[in-house]
């Protein structure tokens, strides 16, 4: 409800983005749903061991719910101890080939929208995450960016053991 309300009333809201963007942003908050599953004590356990943040063990846990799903996560710290602590294998396991990291998102709306349009758009995040900066700095091309993308979903599909998403 409160992004009904944000999305088609909050002025600053309807000035920044078109219609068919926050169209857009309402079908997709309609085609999810929050997380209200109690973390598995077990996993709770190792993950809280192994150093996982509380927001990525109940992402991580309710994976224990579903046979199709995907995880997004912008968080490498998480899958890299994920990927080493004990008793984790099982999370492991499940979320397979399953994840999907900020990079592989970027290169897939590079693909969707042009480089140029990703590039204006992230820009003034570009100070925040690696991610962002090191392929979208200033006058670089579309090939660079997409090299530098590459090279970092490969390094973590290394670093994660086959998390991430083919």
């Amino acid at each position: 409800e409160d992004a009904y309300r944000i999305y088609n009333h909050d002025p600053d809201i309807r000035v920044q983005y078109t219609p068919e963007t926050r169209g857009r942003a309402l079908s997709f908050i309609n085609s999810v749903h929050g997380i209200f599953t109690a973390i598995d004590p077990e996993e709770q356990f190792y993950m809280t061991a192994a150093e996982i943040d509380s927001g990525e063990q109940a992402i991580f846990s309710v994976t224990r719910e579903y046979t199709d799903f995907q995880v997004i996560t912008a968080d490498k710290n998480a899958l890299g101890m994920l990927t080493v602590g004990n008793g984790c294998g099982g999370i492991c396991t499940r979320m397979s080939e399953r994840v999907l990291c900020l990079e592989q998102i970027l290169m897939l709306l590079i693909r969707r929208l042009g480089f140029a349009a990703v590039a204006t758009q992230v820009a003034p995040c570009s100070a925040h995450d690696d991610a962002f900066r090191l392929p979208f700095h200033p006058g670089m091309a579309q090939s660079d960016a997409e090299a530098v993308l590459r090279q970092r979903i490969s390094l973590l599909r290394t670093q994660t053991r086959n998390l991430l998403a083919p």
